[in-house]
């Protein structure tokens, strides 16, 4: 049986790791891995977006998104979503070495997994309850309804 790497063998490598943790190839590396894994919580978030607005409504937070959405096209919301997302995605990618573009695509990152939490929790709070969203609608000035009939 192969005897179990020594303490000296594992801090060497654990040290050599962090050592390259500066590199800006391996910086590049992730932020191209944050960037993927942002469009993946950023189709979420849309799809989600569309979902509800279109359907049974929402409330929308963000006043901007409510400006967009208030214009009634899934189109025009989804271009803005679609652009604001590809604006910001460029300027990392194009900084991908620098460590403040590793710092921001991690902020977005946690940002984005705050939201895909935030998205948990309001569908299971409209699953599990009997929200009258007509009552909603009347008293949240945040609640947004996209028709997207012709």
């Amino acid at each position: 049986m192969p005897a179990a790497p020594s303490a000296h063998i594992l801090a060497c490598a654990l040290l050599e790791r962090c050592r390259s943790w500066g590199d800006p190839s391996a910086r590049a590396r992730r932020v191209f891995l944050l960037l993927v894994a942002i469009a993946i919580m950023s189709a979420a978030d849309l799809a989600l977006t569309l979902i509800y607005a279109t359907t049974i409504g929402m409330v929308e937070s963000n006043p901007v998104a409510r400006l967009v959405m208030s214009h009634n096209s899934p189109e025009l919301l989804s271009l803005w979503k679609l652009s604001t997302f590809l604006v910001a995605a460029v300027i990392l990618f194009l900084a991908r070495r620098h460590r403040t573009a590793e710092l921001a695509a991690w902020l977005a990152s946690v940002a984005l997994v705050w939201l895909m939490l935030h998205w948990a929790q309001y569908v299971a709070f409209i699953a599990s309850s009997p929200v009258d969203m007509a009552c909603l609608a009347r008293n949240d000035a945040r609640f947004v309804v996209i028709d997207a009939t012709p």
